[in-house]
């Protein structure tokens, strides 16, 4: 078989669970009730009824018939826990310290993939001298879980706001007027130690100081407790879900493409694909260009990173419609290639039906009218508060389809303990995971001074986000943002700020820390690892192992290296960068405003909110009713959230490159560009991660290469 035949068949993860039904081609476009789960069923019960044979193996089978030894994990779990301490310290420092691009804040993290590039090269080498020591596939994929785990912890929507915000109240309390929310704080979740707090935000010390780790330690224990809770009730929930979204309805997850294919034969199936490395050195010598006429004015630069047209900022009507941003970032443009045309198709033309939307209710100075009371509400606003909305509708939507399939594991889970050799956990593992971690997560929220009824709302909201982004990113392959609003925001507005007491103002304020932003959440790269071993034949416990090591072994070394970056360099010095507020004041600032405004509940945002599950349900409905429907939730949920500015134009791009070439060529030309694709997904995030390193190492600013 030649390389590019080889990588291609490492590609195609979207393979029915029986080797006795045919393999679907990655990418290629799957029935239209797929989303719906429908039609997949029934073709499946065409073919059993025509005769076909089908047998289910569990991993280690499957695995073993291919003549593959299933090997420990015990070495790539050590591997994996060495490098996810490492790129904790260096992931946090290369960003904030160094300047460089952002190691994750978005559905596919650019630097675990350029650890797992590295990796992967310094495994051919190995395998150069044919040694024994070298990785096969699954240890390769269980250390990249670890690496990603790690790193999504230590994002935007976990440890990278919540960390400054536990001493951020105290320190600023004078300058932005804390000090009436500084009474209510939960003493048991704070820093008592003013000096403690001001050489957080002034820097010049050491971590190692016996009054340091003792008033950390508290802090750091309680918060680790509750994203652990979090971490696993997701996963559980993951876990009930799975046979329906990777059997059932065959989702495509093409964000997984990328590391199942560089680790294919350990790597080895990259060597001789052509294809693949002039896709890699199309796109990492432009940005390379890019990146060297930052110092050297000389060189030609090649933008292909985001720019906004600011010249229509002060002229009317576009003025009032939000910014326009366009973007060429070849990356973008090859993951939208591997993504379903209709969901591609529905990213962009949502988008670009929004803004033009905005542009005629602008003209005519029209808004949104309330359906109860008075009041009327701005397009743009009505849209960001929809997308609340649509989020709930998509698990909604995605409940109804798995009807079936949630009361089968209901009825599993009521039965016993048994598991499915292909799942992580038994299901009533699984469920009592759920409610057990839902039950924590309310404890502590009311430990935190939040109402118990405030409490059960948000933690159900954060949990249909997290389902909702997994649920995108296995449809999209992308995901950068969730709604403007976070849960406990969404829940504030509705029972209206005049309502709610000033210490659940404050609960809010701490728990917007991991509420906020989802950008980086690890749901998603639960969802993607749990393609990866199915698609590889890893055994389900070690998927498992890797997963619950990989997040203890990240927050013990993500708080490690922020306290140990933010100690030496100070939050509130000039060492770590610009943001647009103070690090660790950002949900304080918002709960004042909302405290101080006291508004009643606010029924535009709730009719919005409506609005987004109607119109969702409704997207749903056309597509089973007409086949020809080619209007996708996922894009409408996408083109809702700010996401969309930056990917509208790569998604219309890659979009238009693969209708070409499935109308001209068919999946045999659209399966040929495969690795080019691949290639250009990796050259445009190993190019970017080297010339940060190169940065950070010799201190100087670097080209930032995306948004």
């Amino acid at each position: 078989m030649s390389p590019a035949a080889s990588l291609q068949q490492a590609c195609a993860i979207a393979k029915p669970s029986q080797p006795g039904l045919p393999m679907r081609a990655a990418g290629a476009e799957p029935a239209r009730a797929t989303w719906f789960g429908e039609g997949v069923m029934g073709l499946r019960r065409r073919r059993l009824a025509a005769g076909e044979t089908v047998v289910t193996l569990p991993p280690r089978e499957k695995a073993e018939a291919k003549g593959v030894l299933v090997r420990s994990p015990l070495r790539a779990l050590l591997i994996g826990t060495a490098l996810t301490i490492g790129t904790a310290y260096w992931g946090f420092w290369v960003v904030n310290v160094g300047g460089g691009d952002s190691w994750t804040g978005a559905s596919l993290m650019r630097g675990p993939l350029f650890v797992l590039f590295c990796l992967v090269a310094a495994n051919l080498f190995l395998r150069s001298l044919r040694s024994r020591v070298h990785l096969d596939q699954r240890e390769l994929i269980i250390i990249y879980t670890m690496v990603v785990m790690g790193a999504a912890v230590n994002g935007t929507g976990m440890l990278d706001n919540l960390v400054p915000a536990v001493g951020g109240m105290q320190y600023y309390r004078e300058a932005f007027g804390f000090g009436l929310f500084l009474k209510h704080a939960p003493q048991h979740l704070i820093i008592h130690n003013p000096q403690v707090i001001a050489d957080f935000f002034q820097g010049g010390r050491s971590i190692w100081s016996l009054t340091i780790m003792r008033d950390w330690a508290g802090p750091v224990l309680w918060w680790s407790g509750f994203i652990l809770a979090f971490i696993f009730a997701v996963l559980c929930l993951q876990v009930l879900v799975r046979r329906q979204w990777f059997q059932s309805e065959r989702l495509t997850f093409p964000l997984a493409y990328v590391p199942l294919a560089i680790t294919a034969g350990g790597g080895a199936e990259l060597k001789g694909n052509r294809l693949f490395w002039r896709g890699f050195w199309l796109v990492a010598i432009a940005q390379a260009m890019s990146g060297l006429s930052f110092y050297f004015p000389g060189v030609p630069h090649i933008s292909l990173r985001k720019t906004e047209l600011t010249q229509l900022e002060h002229m009317l009507p576009w003025s009032q419609m939000g910014s326009i941003h366009f973007a060429y970032n070849p990356f973008l443009i090859a993951i939208a290639y591997f993504v379903n045309l209709d969901v591609s198709l529905s990213i962009w033309l949502f988008y670009v039906l929004f803004k033009v939307s905005e542009y005629f209710f602008t003209i005519y100075g029209l808004g949104i009218p309330s359906l109860i009371g008075k009041g009327s509400q701005p397009l743009l606003v009505f849209m960001d508060d929809q997308g609340v909305g649509a989020f709930i509708g998509l698990v909604i939507v995605a409940a109804w389809m798995a009807r079936r399939r949630i009361a089968e594991v209901a009825r599993i889970a009521w039965q016993g303990w048994q598991r499915d050799e292909e799942e992580l956990l038994s299901y009533r593992l699984a469920v009592l995971g759920v409610l057990l971690g839902s039950v924590f997560m309310i404890w502590f929220m009311a430990g935190m001074g939040l109402a118990v009824e405030m409490a059960i709302p948000v933690v159900i909201i954060m949990f249909i986000f997290c389902m909702a982004l997994s649920r995108l990113v296995a449809e999209s392959g992308y995901a950068y943002h969730t709604p403007e609003s976070g849960a406990g925001e969404t829940v504030l507005f509705a029972l209206g700020e005049k309502n709610v007491p000033i210490r659940d103002h404050v609960a809010l304020g701490y728990l917007s820390g991991i509420d906020q932003f989802y950008h980086d959440n690890p749901a998603p790269q639960q969802i993607n690892a749990m393609k990866l071993a199915d698609a590889s034949a890893m055994p389900p416990r070690h998927l498992l192992l890797a997963i619950l090591v990989g997040a203890v072994v990240a927050l013990a070394a993500d708080w490690w290296a922020q306290l140990a970056i933010y100690y030496k360099y100070g939050a509130g010095t000039g060492h770590l960068g610009q943001t647009w507020t103070p690090r660790g004041t950002v949900g304080f600032r918002f709960m004042k405003s909302y405290y101080e405004r006291s508004s009643p509940p606010n029924w535009l945002m709730m009719q919005a909110v409506a609005f987004g599950i109607g119109f969702v349900m409704l997207l749903m409905r056309l597509r089973t009713s007409f086949l020809w429907f080619p209007l996708h939730p996922a894009g409408y949920l996408i083109a809702g959230t700010p996401a969309a500015r930056s990917i509208w134009l790569p998604f219309m791009l890659g979009w238009g490159i693969k209708s070409l070439a499935v109308a001209f060529g068919g999946l045999a030309l659209y399966r040929r560009w495969v690795p080019f694709f691949l290639g250009v997904i990796v050259g445009d995030t190993v190019t970017p991660a080297a010339f940060s390193a190169v940065g950070a190492i010799t201190s100087q600013p670097t080209y930032q290469f995306f948004p």
